[in-house]
C-alpha cells in the first residue's frame, strides 16, 4: 500500500483546517472513512474511543475484514 499523504486525492491536514474543520470534524471524518462511525460525525479522540464500544461501531467486523487476504 501507499503512504497515506501519497494517495491519489488526499487531502493534507493543512487543507482539512483551511476549508474550516476543527479536530472534532476531523475525527469524525477519519473515523467515518474507516466505518468506525456514522459517515459526518464529529466527536472528540475520548468519545471515539468510548464508540468503539457502541451498537453505532462494528469494531468487530473491521477487524474480521482486515484480516482477510
Amino acid at each position: 500500500g501507499e503512504k497515506l499523504s501519497k494517495r491519489h486525492g488526499a487531502e493534507p491536514l493543512e487543507a482539512l483546517r483551511n476549508r474550516g474543520m476543527d479536530a472534532s470534524s476531523v475525527i469524525g471524518l477519519l473515523a467515518g472513512s474507516l466505518g468506525l462511525c456514522l459517515p459526518e460525525s464529529r466527536m472528540s479522540a475520548e468519545e471515539l474511543a468510548r464508540s468503539l464500544g457502541d451498537d453505532k461501531c462494528d469494531l468487530a467486523g473491521i477487524l474480521q475484514q482486515a484480516r482477510r487476504p
